[in-house]
Protein backbone atom coordinates (compact mmCIF):
# COMPACT_ATOMS: atom_id res chain seq x y z
CA UNK A 1 0.00 0.00 0.00
CA UNK A 2 1.30 3.25 -1.00
CA UNK A 3 1.05 6.52 0.57
CA UNK A 4 -0.77 9.06 -1.55
CA UNK A 5 2.22 11.37 -2.00
CA UNK A 6 4.23 7.79 -2.92
CA UNK A 7 6.77 8.76 -0.57
CA UNK A 8 6.04 5.75 2.28
CA UNK A 9 4.54 2.17 1.90
CA UNK A 10 2.71 -0.84 3.99
CA UNK A 11 4.52 -4.23 4.64
CA UNK A 12 3.37 -6.58 6.45
CA UNK A 13 3.75 -10.45 6.83
CA UNK A 14 6.61 -10.41 8.13
CA UNK A 15 8.48 -13.11 10.08
CA UNK A 16 7.46 -10.95 13.69
CA UNK A 17 4.00 -10.15 12.33
CA UNK A 18 4.90 -6.69 12.80
CA UNK A 19 3.87 -4.46 10.07
CA UNK A 20 5.90 -1.51 8.71
CA UNK A 21 5.93 2.14 7.19
CA UNK A 22 8.97 2.21 4.59
CA UNK A 23 10.73 5.02 3.10
CA UNK A 24 9.39 4.75 -0.68
CA UNK A 25 13.22 6.43 -1.41
CA UNK A 26 15.53 4.03 0.47
CA UNK A 27 13.25 0.88 1.16
CA UNK A 28 14.26 1.28 5.31
CA UNK A 29 11.52 1.08 7.94
CA UNK A 30 10.45 4.10 9.32
CA UNK A 31 7.91 2.72 11.45
CA UNK A 32 6.67 -0.61 12.92
CA UNK A 33 3.15 -1.47 14.31
CA UNK A 34 2.29 -4.13 16.30
CA UNK A 35 -0.76 -6.38 15.14
CA UNK A 36 -1.21 -7.44 18.49
CA UNK A 37 -2.58 -10.73 17.37
CA UNK A 38 -1.46 -14.05 15.28
CA UNK A 39 -3.61 -12.35 12.42
CA UNK A 40 -1.75 -12.75 9.18
CA UNK A 41 -2.64 -9.50 7.41
CA UNK A 42 -4.27 -9.85 3.93
CA UNK A 43 -5.28 -6.75 2.82
CA UNK A 44 -4.54 -3.05 4.06
CA UNK A 45 -5.40 0.70 3.17
CA UNK A 46 -4.50 3.91 4.36
CA UNK A 47 -6.14 7.39 4.40
CA UNK A 48 -4.76 10.53 1.94
CA UNK A 49 -3.18 12.69 4.66
CA UNK A 50 -1.35 9.38 5.87
CA UNK A 51 -3.08 9.40 9.30
CA UNK A 52 -5.22 6.16 9.60
CA UNK A 53 -4.00 2.95 8.48
CA UNK A 54 -6.81 -0.06 8.26
CA UNK A 55 -6.04 -4.44 7.79
CA UNK A 56 -7.73 -7.19 7.69
CA UNK A 57 -6.94 -10.33 7.90
CA UNK A 58 -7.63 -14.53 8.19
CA UNK A 59 -8.38 -13.78 11.96
CA UNK A 60 -11.66 -11.86 10.83
CA UNK A 61 -10.75 -9.07 12.34
CA UNK A 62 -9.96 -5.81 10.74
CA UNK A 63 -7.37 -3.41 12.43
CA UNK A 64 -7.27 0.43 12.55
CA UNK A 65 -3.94 2.31 13.59
CA UNK A 66 -3.52 6.13 14.10
CA UNK A 67 0.05 7.00 12.46
CA UNK A 68 1.34 10.28 14.33
CA UNK A 69 3.53 12.44 13.31
CA UNK A 70 5.75 13.59 15.97
CA UNK A 71 9.63 13.85 17.39
CA UNK A 72 9.08 9.44 17.39
CA UNK A 73 7.03 9.02 14.74
CA UNK A 74 4.13 6.64 16.09
CA UNK A 75 2.21 4.03 15.00
CA UNK A 76 -0.75 3.49 17.88
CA UNK A 77 -2.97 0.88 17.26
CA UNK A 78 -6.74 2.04 17.91
CA UNK A 79 -8.84 -1.47 17.75
CA UNK A 80 -9.97 -4.16 16.22
CA UNK A 81 -13.25 -4.37 14.70
CA UNK A 82 -15.27 -7.49 14.70
CA UNK A 83 -18.39 -8.52 12.26
CA UNK A 84 -16.77 -10.99 9.67
CA UNK A 85 -16.69 -14.54 10.41
CA UNK A 86 -14.09 -15.41 7.92
CA UNK A 87 -11.05 -13.98 6.47
CA UNK A 88 -11.14 -9.87 5.93
CA UNK A 89 -9.98 -10.14 1.81
CA UNK A 90 -10.03 -6.58 1.31
CA UNK A 91 -10.12 -3.29 2.81
CA UNK A 92 -10.46 0.39 1.30
CA UNK A 93 -10.33 3.80 3.38
CA UNK A 94 -12.70 6.71 2.08
CA UNK A 95 -13.29 10.25 4.14
CA UNK A 96 -15.69 12.95 2.83
CA UNK A 97 -17.24 16.08 3.97
CA UNK A 98 -20.60 16.34 5.02
CA UNK A 99 -23.29 17.81 2.51
CA UNK A 100 -23.44 21.23 4.63
CA UNK A 101 -19.13 21.63 3.74
CA UNK A 102 -20.47 22.87 0.73
CA UNK A 103 -21.86 25.91 1.97
CA UNK A 104 -19.06 27.35 3.46
CA UNK A 105 -15.69 28.52 2.06
CA UNK A 106 -13.50 27.68 5.31
CA UNK A 107 -13.75 23.69 5.20
CA UNK A 108 -10.52 23.20 7.10
CA UNK A 109 -12.11 23.62 10.65
CA UNK A 110 -14.87 21.18 9.55
CA UNK A 111 -14.88 17.49 10.98
CA UNK A 112 -14.17 14.85 8.23
CA UNK A 113 -16.40 11.73 8.09
CA UNK A 114 -14.13 8.89 7.81
CA UNK A 115 -15.25 5.60 6.71
CA UNK A 116 -13.78 1.90 5.87
CA UNK A 117 -15.59 -1.06 3.67
CA UNK A 118 -14.38 -4.77 4.49
CA UNK A 119 -15.00 -7.72 2.28
CA UNK A 120 -15.32 -11.38 3.49
CA UNK A 121 -13.92 -14.54 2.46
CA UNK A 122 -15.30 -17.68 1.28
CA UNK A 123 -17.62 -18.31 4.47
CA UNK A 124 -18.39 -15.36 4.98
CA UNK A 125 -19.55 -13.47 1.92
CA UNK A 126 -20.36 -10.26 3.22
CA UNK A 127 -19.40 -6.33 3.09
CA UNK A 128 -19.19 -4.34 5.70
CA UNK A 129 -18.98 -0.61 5.75
CA UNK A 130 -17.20 0.74 9.26
CA UNK A 131 -17.39 4.25 10.86
CA UNK A 132 -14.22 5.05 11.43
CA UNK A 133 -14.62 8.29 13.57
CA UNK A 134 -16.71 6.30 16.21
CA UNK A 135 -14.98 2.84 15.14
CA UNK A 136 -18.47 0.91 14.54
CA UNK A 137 -20.44 -1.02 11.79
CA UNK A 138 -22.78 1.01 9.93
CA UNK A 139 -24.19 -1.58 7.60
CA UNK A 140 -23.54 -4.75 6.61
CA UNK A 141 -24.28 -5.96 3.15
CA UNK A 142 -24.91 -9.46 2.97
CA UNK A 143 -24.97 -12.49 1.87
CA UNK A 144 -23.08 -12.14 -1.33
CA UNK A 145 -22.98 -14.93 -4.28
CA UNK A 146 -19.31 -15.12 -3.82
CA UNK A 147 -16.08 -13.71 -1.83
CA UNK A 148 -15.04 -9.95 -2.22
CA UNK A 149 -11.54 -10.21 -4.16
CA UNK A 150 -11.32 -6.41 -4.52
CA UNK A 151 -13.12 -2.97 -3.74
CA UNK A 152 -12.84 0.63 -3.91
CA UNK A 153 -15.02 3.33 -3.26
CA UNK A 154 -15.99 6.68 -5.00
CA UNK A 155 -14.97 9.68 -2.03
CA UNK A 156 -16.16 12.24 -4.17
CA UNK A 157 -19.86 10.88 -3.62
CA UNK A 158 -19.43 8.21 -1.68
CA UNK A 159 -22.49 6.79 -3.27
CA UNK A 160 -20.47 4.40 -5.67
CA UNK A 161 -18.94 0.79 -4.51
CA UNK A 162 -17.40 -1.27 -6.88
CA UNK A 163 -17.28 -4.86 -5.78
CA UNK A 164 -15.60 -7.69 -7.92
CA UNK A 165 -15.85 -11.10 -6.64
CA UNK A 166 -15.10 -15.04 -6.96
CA UNK A 167 -18.15 -17.09 -7.80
Amino acid sequence: VLRPDLTRYASWNHWDRNLRICSADTFKTIQTASTYSDDVIVSCSTSSDGSLLVAGGVSSLVHVWEIVRDKRSDIRFKASLAGHIDEVTCVQYASFLPFYARLTRDVKHLPEFSFMVSGGGRSDRRVIIWDLNMLTCIRSLEPLPGPAVALTVSSQTVRHLLLLQRI
